[in-house]
């Protein structure tokens, strides 16, 4: 049985429905999360490449010698296909415009990375501690999204890498080989 709208309210006010789910909010009913989330989706249209990487933070290869960190060691970098590119941009529209409001304590190491290349050039960075929770996008100092890790989770675990692995010992058999 195939159902039919009839009343043009009906059609009217379904379309408006659809269209304030896609629509970008006005700058002056749109928070900081909301306006990073908009500067998000706004990089994956316009990037031509977006590369997923995993690497050591260099810290995890401190010598007794030195207490310098060293360079870090990439474990992985992954390009980003098209079906990822759309599934990241829709995970990134279905979290919250809260503003992030809780923040740790401590501090971050950024074993992820997102970066966003136009014309073969790195436009901007986006750094990501799972362990800590906090994230540094070089594109804006705007506060991130509460839910901002519930989009990237899935991005690092499509790209073939775990948002928690012992780094240490990782970093330690890639310094003997």
């Amino acid at each position: 049985m195939r159902a039919e709208i009839s009343s043009p309210a009906v059609v009217m006010s379904c379309l408006f429905a659809l269209s304030a789910c896609t629509e970008t909010k006005p700058p002056e009913v749109c928070g900081e999360g909301c306006r990073y989330k908009q500067a998000l989706i706004e990089a994956i249209d316009s990037s031509d490449r977006i590369v997923v990487s995993e690497q050591s933070t260099g810290s995890e290869l401190r010598t007794k010698e030195s207490d310098q960190a060293a360079e870090p060691v990439v474990y992985g970098r992954k390009k980003m296909g098209w079906i990822a590119r759309q599934q990241f941009k829709r995970s990134v529209r279905e979290i919250s415009d809260q503003d992030q409001q809780t923040f740790a304590l401590c501090v971050a190491e950024y074993h992820h990375k997102i970066e966003f290349y136009s014309k073969g050039k790195v436009q901007s960075t986006l750094l990501i501690c799972f362990h800590c929770g906090q994230s540094y996008w070089d594109a804006h100092r705007l506060l991130p999204p509460q839910e901002l890790f519930k989009a990237l989770t899935p991005v690092i675990e499509r790209a073939g890498f775990r948002t928690e692995r012992d780094w240490v010992a990782l970093a330690a058999a890639a310094q003997k080989k």
